[in-house]
């Protein structure tokens, strides 16, 4: 059986989980499948909290844990930079990758380094990320990308089915805490790109730190940032 074949097999059997298969087990059977179908090292699925900081929901080992780890003390990372930019975001070895020198030391003793991290998306917006790394060096191809995306939109429909039935799961309300604030940032940051020159990633993480060091939620600072959009402050 090819990739091809076996991907859109996989795909339909995951697409008959039960409705009431809780939405962590269904995600880690997605991820499970993702490893297996496209012969990496492992996979993963990050969600936003509220304070707009990616976690991992399911993951198929403990090393992708350390790439959770490593951006989350940055504050940036190629499954970072996807959240912000709403694209896929590709490296062939995140320890040597220029865009992100902060997390190369945390991921040099790791079986990370060719990282592919792939949009997940719920109501018009960006909540979290697939990823898939190697533990070596690794060049992603086309067909691996599209595949992957399949798997997001896979994802998306089991956090819309959740969310539907109103299900009492903690990921479930994460998510719904989070995608309540996701779009005043996602317009906090535009301003802050356009205020200072920044790119996404940037203005996102000066937006984040602004939080952190007044200690109040990134929804608060975004409404802030917004409502000083006609003046040079914040």
């Amino acid at each position: 059986m090819d990739t091809a074949e076996h991907l859109h097999k996989t795909l339909r059997e995951l697409e008959t989980l039960n409705e009431s298969t809780p939405l962590v087990e269904a995600i880690q059977h997605a991820v499970e499948s993702a490893t297996a179908v496209f012969r990496v090292t492992g996979c993963g699925v990050m969600f936003i909290d509220d304070a707009q900081v990616l976690h991992y929901a399911a993951a198929s080992d403990g090393h992708g844990r350390e790439l959770e780890k490593a951006q989350t003390r940055a504050g940036t990372g190629p499954c970072v930079q996807s959240l912000v930019t709403n694209e896929v975001v590709k490296t062939e070895d995140v320890t040597a990758d220029e865009r992100w020198p902060e997390i190369h030391a945390d991921l040099e003793s790791t079986r990370v380094r060719g990282v592919v991290g792939v949009p997940i998306h719920l109501g018009g917006s960006v909540v979290g990320s697939l990823d898939a790394y190697c533990h070596v060096p690794h060049v992603w191809t086309d067909e691996t990308v599209e595949g992957l995306q399949a798997y997001a939109k896979l994802i998306e429909r089991l956090l819309l089915t959740a969310m539907r039935a109103q299900r009492h799961e903690e990921t479930v309300r994460q998510l719904e805490h989070a995608l309540e604030h996701r779009v005043v940032i996602e317009r906090a940051v535009g301003v802050l790109m356009e205020r200072h020159a920044l790119d996404a990633l940037s203005a996102f993480e000066r937006l984040r730190s602004a939080a952190r060091s007044s200690r109040r939620r990134a929804a608060d600072v975004a409404n802030e940032i917004l409502a000083t959009a006609g003046s040079s402050t914040a």
